[in-house]
């Protein structure tokens, strides 16, 4: 939350303006151009229009290949079970993982989340945590999960789990940084310094032509890729 108040701060000191409690209906079109968003405020026009709504970038009508992830967190109670060195560790075959934070232990497994972008916490999904839980990680067997602390979010998802970053296949004035599938608060400073390169007709300072939206329908997604 700090970075991110970091880049709101910054941002606001440049002369962005951000608009709270706003709901984006949709696009409206003039040709191969956006000519406004519809929102629930009244139509908003521009130059140029960005894509970074995350979980949610699939619902604005610029045919953007993302799908929500559920990432739920169940803390454990205050527990000495773990160090605070220990790192963080990830089962890569089904994506569980733990890590200790302020002197709790994070239980996480993400799992698909279901129309409506649902967020919720429940006890199948804590019961198959806790099982996860006692037989890989045997020292905190018998250690409660803290059930008020629990939470959820959404990663952005691709089909290929790699950023979407380009002009929007569709219109010459829209532009997509999407489908960072669960990197995107490290990789966004690279994303937003090329994404504007590209709306300012300037050399890109990294080769990002892999990224291009287009690559899902070409058939060449990028699968070949590994992320650390």
């Amino acid at each position: 939350m700090q970075i991110l108040r970091g880049y709101h701060d910054a941002a606001a000191r440049r002369g962005v303006r951000f608009d709270f409690g706003v709901e984006v209906l949709g696009l409206r079109a003039d040709g191969d151009r956006v000519a406004a968003l519809r929102t629930s405020r009244g139509d908003v026009e521009g130059e140029h229009f960005l894509n970074a709504a995350g979980a949610w970038a699939a619902t604005f009508g610029l045919d953007v290949a993302v799908t929500p992830l559920r990432r739920r967190v169940a803390p454990t109670i205050l527990t000495e079970a773990l160090p605070e060195s220990m790192p963080m560790t990830i089962w890569t075959d089904d994506g569980y993982h733990v890590r200790v934070r302020d002197g709790r232990v994070l239980l996480l497994w993400p799992d698909p989340a279901p129309a409506g972008f649902d967020t919720s916490i429940d006890d199948a999904w804590l019961a198959r945590v806790r099982a996860f839980t006692d037989a890989r990680v045997p020292s905190l067997r018998g250690v409660p999960i803290d059930r008020e602390q629990c939470w959820a979010g959404l990663y952005e998802m691709s089909p290929d789990k790699h950023a979407i970053v380009g002009r929007a296949p569709r219109f010459a004035n829209a532009w997509l940084a999407n489908g960072s599938s669960g990197h995107g608060v490290m990789h966004a400073p690279a994303i937003g310094q090329i994404v504007a390169e590209m709306i300012a007709g300037a050399p890109a300072s990294i080769d990002v032509r892999a990224l291009r939206p287009e690559r899902f329908a070409e058939g060449a997604a990028e699968s070949s890729f590994t992320l650390l």
